[in-house]
């Protein structure tokens, strides 16, 4: 009853939209699931690998499931927390070992609620399930509830600011705690119109207080120790040693290994049998296919589990053997990431006083990593158009990460420092000018690097293979503009000179379809867009 007044979070939610495969979490659930696989081979059950589902932060950040035929619906298995933080005081895990509790007691199939942590914890008592026992007892939101309802009625000073709260007109503005109690007042008093106010609140508190009680012994008596024997912290094997966690620089080597072990027990590609150094590779593979069905299915419904089965077939690919285009998107949204984590630690240790709440690095990267494969590759294609390399070759990757102060651009400088917001509509990052009452313009965010004026031969080449890219060309028909930081020119065409005229002038059926999209775009300074400037 108490947990309908309090709002608390439903057992099931979609939190597709902050999963990635490149993610600790993401790596965890993986592991998990190849455990699985090479268990079944390792006891000749391989046939009962389609029984088994992977689900993705739904009930919990990832569960197994698992159906005895084909014909009967999936039942959770095991869930799993994962916790990739440094504390190492069991307290701080709190939440997750009440949640799993929670959950494990009102899902009777759950034969396993596993804790994983990137730290290792300590205990507070000598096992692990009285400390865990002691945590949850102490700090649940039940007792959190009840000590805090304990203090509002002592303390007449937090009262009177309690009640501020349910003044006229700011119902709206509730805490979580004020509506849990307002709700419970309600039904209490069978009214859905009842207010709390100077003459109610103590009444209202005190009744609060009772039915939190009831529900702290509740608590305790359905978490007993039946459900606690089933929560576990998952221990790995590293380096031919147990452990208590799993380290964020230990979990490739891990996913590594299973790999290769599913090769050598499967002999699903005979020829890469043995060969470690392609588990690496198939690793990046697996991660961008599930990277791209997260993305998948936060727009769309796709179904929330992955059969083990299919995780499976993903191993039997024989284009990873080539690195098809799967495995460079990976490749280039890793790096693309991490360049972001290096700029905002960057921006934090250079400029403390950077408001962070208007920075708009953090919102650009929560729109790309909804991306899907397909446009994530659209991405670049506007991001780098002077990149005319097709992704699946070597030499693109290698171009797209490692190329002479590739990422060296406006991009991260124009969403630190702009008042303007970016189009949420659009693919790349884009940004809607207006100029008087009519005129709108799209300019284009994009990743050119910086030139001085003596450069002039390397920036003609570079204006060049933009124009060359007829992939980009193509789009770049509906901007206007593209911001850049150093690069002395007002439009395209200057820079590309010679280049552009002959394209112009050509009947050659190479350049035909350039000419139909060919459209001078305005180059336009990144201090344009900073608060004051003009565009």
């Amino acid at each position: 009853m108490l947990f309908a007044f309090v709002g608390a979070k439903n057992d099931y939610f979609d939190a597709t939209d902050s999963w990635h495969g490149y993610t600790y979490q993401g790596k965890i659930a993986l592991l998990v699931a190849m455990e699985i696989i090479n268990k079944l081979y390792e006891e000749s059950k391989k046939e009962k690998i389609k029984n088994y589902y992977l689900e993705i932060e739904w009930l919990e950040d990832f569960s197994i499931l698992y159906s005895c035929t084909q014909d009967q619906p999936p039942q959770y298995f095991s869930i799993h927390q994962v916790k990739a933080r440094e504390d190492d005081l069991i307290d701080a895990y709190s939440d997750a070992l009440e949640t799993l509790a929670r959950k494990v007691y009102k899902t009777p199939t759950i034969q396993k609620a596993f804790l994983h942590t990137e730290t290792s914890i300590k205990l507070l008592n000598k096992t692990w399930i009285n400390s865990v026992k002691h945590t949850i007892y102490s700090c649940n939101s039940a007792t959190d509830m009840f000590n805090l309802t304990k203090q509002y009625i002592n303390d007449k000073s937090r009262r009177a600011i309690l009640l501020e709260q349910f003044k006229k007109g700011r119902q709206g503005r509730l805490t979580k705690y004020a509506e849990g109690l307002l709700n419970f007042y309600r039904e209490k008093q069978n009214d859905k119109k009842a207010l709390i106010d100077e003459t109610t609140v103590l009444t209202a508190l005190t009744e609060f207080e009772g039915e939190l009680a009831t529900c702290v012994e509740d608590f305790k008596h359905e978490i007993d120790d039946n459900v606690l024997r089933k929560i576990e912290c998952r221990s790995y094997t590293i380096d031919g040693k147990n452990h208590d966690h799993c380290p964020a620089e230990s979990i490739n080597i891990l996913l590594e290994n299973e790999i290769y072990q599913y090769y050598l027990f499967s002999n699903a590609l005979p020829e890469v049998t043995g060969d470690k150094q392609f588990a690496s590779k198939a690793l990046k593979f697996m991660l961008s296919f599930l990277d791209d069905y997260i993305a998948k299915r936060h727009v769309s419904d796709i179904g929330r589990t992955i059969c083990l089965f299919d995780i499976e077939r993903i191993l039997h690919d024989r284009s990873m053997i080539e690195r098809n285009v799967e495995f460079y998107l990976y490749h280039l949204k890793d790096d693309f990431y991490a360049l972001a984590a290096d700029n905002c630690r960057s921006c934090k240790k250079t400029t403390p006083s950077h408001d962070c709440s208007n920075c708009q690095v953090p919102q650009a990267i929560e729109k790309i990593k909804d991306y899907s494969n397909a446009e994530f590759e659209h991405f670049l294609l506007l991001t780098f158009p002077h990149i005319n390399k097709k992704l699946d070759s070597e030499l693109a990757y290698k171009h797209f990460i490692r190329s002479e102060k590739g990422y060296e651009s406006p991009f991260f400088e124009m969403l630190e420092k702009t008042t303007f917001r970016f189009e949420q509509n659009k693919l790349p990052l884009s940004y809607m000018i207006t100029h008087g009452v009519k005129k709108r313009e799209l300019h284009l965010l994009a990743a050119l690097r910086s030139f001085s004026r003596r450069q002039e031969q390397e920036l003609e080449t570079f204006c060049r293979c933009i124009i060359e890219n007829i992939d980009a060309i193509k789009v770049l028909y509906d901007y206007d503009a593209i911001i850049c930081k150093d690069f002395p020119l007002t439009t395209l065409a200057r820079g590309a000179g010679d280049f552009w005229k002959m394209i112009e002038a050509s009947s050659n059926d190479k350049y035909r379809e350039h000419i139909y999209y060919l459209k001078d775009i305005k180059i336009v300074p990144i201090g344009n867009y900073e608060e004051g400037g003009r565009t």
